[in-house]
């Protein structure tokens, strides 16, 4: 990550974005356990949900205490997608 300091001379840290691994119901402990130690670095955590179908998923994580926004990738192509590929 990059640091940087705003106006007051405070450090700044760039955002953090951290890719969900879910099963289509739950979100994985390894998801949860990143967001915690994410939020050393930022208070306001982006995620990324990428799958088929992943609306009731993407609710579920916008419900996380510190994700502040939730992207998502719904396409049938990452029906089974694994998150190492894409690392």
């Amino acid at each position: 990550h990059r640091i940087t300091k705003n106006a007051g001379g405070k450090v700044k840290y760039m955002s953090v974005l951290v890719i969900v691994e879910h099963d289509g119901h739950t979100v994985k402990s390894s998801t949860l356990n990143t967001i915690s130690a994410a939020l050393v670095l930022d208070k306001n955590i982006t995620v990324l949900v990428m799958g088929e179908n992943i609306q009731s998923i993407s609710e579920v994580c916008s419900q996380i205490k510190g994700v502040g926004k939730v992207l998502k990738a719904d396409h049938a192509d990452l029906a089974h997608l694994l998150v190492e590929p894409l690392t």
